[in-house]
């Protein structure tokens, strides 16, 4: 009955299981998939980070570009209302800033030079967007919503003076907060990732040369060692910002 009961099932191209053989390949074509899977993933990331360099690279041009034309910086201007009135701000002390040459944080949700700085880039035409310079939650900035997104999830660029390097920034991060004491952004990069990108385009230091890591004040030693200045790669947490010093051409 058994024999008769394979032989119909071979007639009909029905076959009870896989082979040893047929198990490997299948096996082998998983393991395939999954590397490639994997690697995919390796690509898209370093994509990512290299778009960050490649936008801040463009943001800078740009700058230099908004000083060539009005030698001032953006959201620094001091006579900015007179270029672009009311399509600025109704007052003009919200619109202007203080031409300390440096890019401030601070002020009310519509007095702050970080915001303003993409509001007078976008008014002068030299960069497309529609930022209106006003923070929408008190005392801190939206990506997106205040300031432009970038490549990284959850990350966005903003300008502001650096007193640890005494010079205008580019930031990269997520929300930015301020208080008295401190303005920061939240991480959003992973330590190992921003060891990548320094050690491309800089000295590898996590605190020193033209990009500069940043944490939260709540988090000393977590994206960087403090004694050593050497990125902690073998974290897996989002614990990192980054500063990159824009200097005038």
């Amino acid at each position: 009955m058994l024999n008769v009961r394979s032989k119909i099932l071979k007639r009909a191209g029905i076959r009870k299981g896989f082979s040893l053989v047929e198990l490997s390949i299948v096996l082998i074509i998983i393991g395939l998939l999954v590397s490639g899977i994997s690697a995919g993933s390796a690509l898209i990331e370093q994509s990512r980070l290299r778009s960050v360099v490649s936008d801040v690279d463009e943001y800078k041009a740009i700058l230099n570009t908004f000083i060539l034309t009005y030698d001032d910086l953006p959201g620094d201007m001091p006579n900015a209302h007179d270029f672009w009135g009311s399509s600025c701000d109704s007052t003009a002390s919200k619109c202007n800033g203080d031409g300390n040459e440096r890019i401030d944080w601070g002020g009310g949700t519509d007095d702050n030079e970080s915001l303003r700085a993409w509001q007078h880039l976008q008014l002068s035409a030299i960069l497309s967007g529609s930022w209106d310079g006003v923070s929408s939650v008190s005392n801190s900035a939206v990506v997106e919503d205040d300031y432009p997104a970038s490549g990284l999830r959850g990350a966005g660029y903003t300008f502001t003076y650096w007193s640890g390097t005494q010079i205008n920034v580019i930031n990269v991060g997520g929300t930015l907060v301020a208080n008295a004491s401190v303005t920061a952004h939240n991480p959003v990069f992973l330590p190992k990732q921003l060891y990548s990108i320094d050690k491309k385009y800089d000295d590898a230091s996590a605190r020193t040369g033209n990009t500069i890591a940043g944490r939260l004040p709540s988090s000393p030693n977590v994206c960087w060692t403090d004694s050593s200045l050497v990125f902690n790669l073998s974290s897996g947490s989002l614990e990192c910002y980054v500063h990159f010093v824009f200097k005038k051409e």
